[in-house]
C-alpha cells in the first residue's frame, strides 16, 4: 500500500534510520497511531469529463533542513483529481533562494513526467495544437519571469 499523505514524514524520518534520537523513535509511533487511525483512507480513480483530467503541482521550502541548510521539494501529479505520483526529498544540494529551491523541485517534477508521459498518453484526453501552443507559452513566460527573478536577487555576505 502507497500513501501520498505521508510522504514528507516518511522522507524526514529515513534520514535517522542508522541513528535515530528518542525524538524519532515518538515520530515513529505518532505516525504509526496516524496510520492505523485512516486505514480507511484510500486513492479514488473515477472517470472524469473536466477540462483539466491531469494536473502536476511542485513546491520546495528553502532551507528547510537545519543541519545541512538544504531544501525540501515535492511534487504531486494528478489525473481525473486523483494523486498517480507523488514524491517529496530534501534537495541534494543547498541553494541560494527559495525560488531557486522551486526551480529544482520543478525540474524532478519534469524528470518525472518524463519518464511516465506514454502512460499519460493513454489514460488523458488529447488537447488540440493550438490550445497545448497557449499553455506551453504561459509556462514560458512564467518561467522567464521566475529566472529573472532568481538572476536578480542579490546574493547573501556569506555567498559573494
Amino acid at each position: 500500500m502507497t500513501r501520498p499523505d505521508i510522504a514528507y514524514a516518511v522522507s524526514y524520518l529515513g534520514r535517522f534510520n542508522s541513528n535515530p534520537a528518542p525524538a524519532h523513535w515518538h515520530a515513529v509511533k505518532h505516525l504509526f497511531r496516524y496510520l492505523i487511525g485512516t486505514m480507511h483512507y484510500k486513492l479514488v480513480y473515477r472517470a472524469s469529463d473536466s477540462e483539466e483530467l491531469f494536473t502536476t503541482y511542485s513546491d520546495a521550502s528553502h532551507g528547510a533542513c537545519k543541519a545541512t541548510g538544504r531544501a525540501t521539494g515535492g511534487y504531486v501529479t494528478l489525473v481525473s483529481g486523483a494523486a498517480v505520483g507523488w514524491s517529496s526529498k530534501r534537495q541534494p544540494f543547498v541553494t541560494l533562494s527559495s525560488t531557486e529551491a522551486k526551480f529544482v523541485a520543478a525540474g524532478a517534477m519534469t524528470r518525472s513526467l518524463y519518464f511516465s508521459s506514454p502512460v499519460l498518453n493513454y489514460t488523458t484526453r488529447k488537447y488540440p495544437a493550438d490550445e497545448v501552443e497557449a499553455k506551453r507559452e504561459k509556462l514560458v513566460y512564467g518561467v522567464l519571469c521566475s529566472a529573472w527573478l532568481l538572476a536578480t536577487l542579490p546574493l547573501p555576505a556569506k555567498h559573494q
